[in-house]
């Protein structure tokens, strides 16, 4: 059974994570949104932050993940976070190359880290996703910068509804992208290359 282990407070040296200061808000009037939950509020208690090492290859990354039922995982390397590997990532891997589930992640994962304070609102990581073009931020403790959870853009949408979600994006975002479309019998490696294909 894979463990979610969450990580002590050497794991995150502020130099290693990038911050913003939650404060600004000049895109959207939360007010107007009615909900504006602080992060710290919607961080699934228990859920710790799941890690792996660099050299960790791709298809023990993604059992890892599957078991625990999460969407990325943060690698690190010496207790500090060096990078993270998630779902959406996996789309950029051609299945079909020789030895592909056996690479390391450190050469497929995004670096580098990048961070939200826990009382930072939810617009604010609303903001980081738009801005940013980044689907997962790790959530650390605004005093000790320790690791307590990671956010995705799903939570937001979750949280916040779609409206609120759609106050970040741009009518061009939204249309003019063709679904793709799969045989139920084609291969999976198939499938995932014309996804890459249509990115």
């Amino acid at each position: 059974m894979v463990a979610v282990t969450s990580c002590p407070v050497s794991f995150l040296p502020a130099r290693l994570v990038r911050r913003v200061d939650p404060s600004p808000r000049v895109f959207v009037n939360a007010s107007k949104l009615h909900f504006d939950p602080c992060i710290a509020e919607i961080i699934p208690p228990g859920r710790g932050v799941l890690i792996c090492a660099p050299q960790t290859p791709l298809h023990e990354v993604a059992e890892r993940m599957r078991d625990a039922a999460v969407s990325s995982i943060m690698v690190t390397e010496d207790g500090c976070p060096v990078g993270i590997w998630t779902e959406h990532d996996a789309l950029g891997i051609d299945l079909g190359s020789p030895g592909v589930h056996d690479r390391p992640v450190a050469e497929v994962m995004s670096s580098p880290v990048q961070g939200i304070a826990a009382d930072a609102h939810l617009t604010d990581a609303a903001h980081r996703f738009r801005d940013q073009h980044i689907r997962h931020l790790l959530v650390t403790d605004p005093v000790s910068e320790a690791p307590l959870g990671i956010i995705s853009l799903t939570d937001v949408v979750l949280n916040q509804g779609i409206e609120h979600y759609l106050h970040f994006r741009t009518v061009g975002t939204l249309v003019g992208h063709d679904s793709v479309r799969a045989d139920e019998s084609e291969p999976l490696s198939r499938v995932a290359a014309r996804m890459r294909e249509a990115r």
